[in-house]
């Protein structure tokens, strides 16, 4: 044991010195500096997640309010009488004045909902008779 102290006792001031400041600053320092940088990372992430989740939840709430919109429309198209008879009648000399009142009122209905709605573009309709409307900037997909 003696010859341990004895060694340690002869190693020059300039090596204790850098040991010690090793062992009781820089050490520590690496430690700690870890256990902080591992704790701000996770609450970093934490708050990552939460922040993603708000937008997320957010976008969804919009496109529920736009689909519901567009649902609406759908179903006052359904229940009014302008829009069943244009889509319905055959386009006959003797019906056409009548198609042509539907499809005046239909075309005010369409340039209000586009005017006040940014994200509808355009508006088509094709009805069994024949009959075809498209207002707004026209887009052809492959759904029938």
């Amino acid at each position: 044991m003696k010859s341990g102290a004895t060694r340690f006792l002869n190693i020059s001031l300039r090596k204790k010195s850098v040991a010690i400041f090793i062992m009781l600053v820089t050490l520590p320092s690496l430690l700690i500096g870890y256990v902080i940088l591992s704790r701000y990372e996770t609450i970093l992430r934490q708050q990552f997640i939460d922040s993603m989740e708000k937008n997320l939840n957010t976008i969804e709430m919009n496109l529920t309010e736009k689909i519901k919109a567009i649902e609406d429309i759908s179903d006052y198209m359904i229940y009014q009488e302008n829009f069943r008879s244009f889509l319905e009648a055959k386009p006959t000399p003797g019906n056409m004045e009548q198609i042509y009142k539907d499809k005046t009122a239909i075309e005010g209905f369409f340039a209000f909902q586009i005017m006040s709605k940014q994200y509808i573009k355009s508006i088509s309709l094709q009805g069994v008779g024949g009959n075809e409307l498209q207002m707004g900037e026209p887009v052809k997909g492959l759904e029938q």
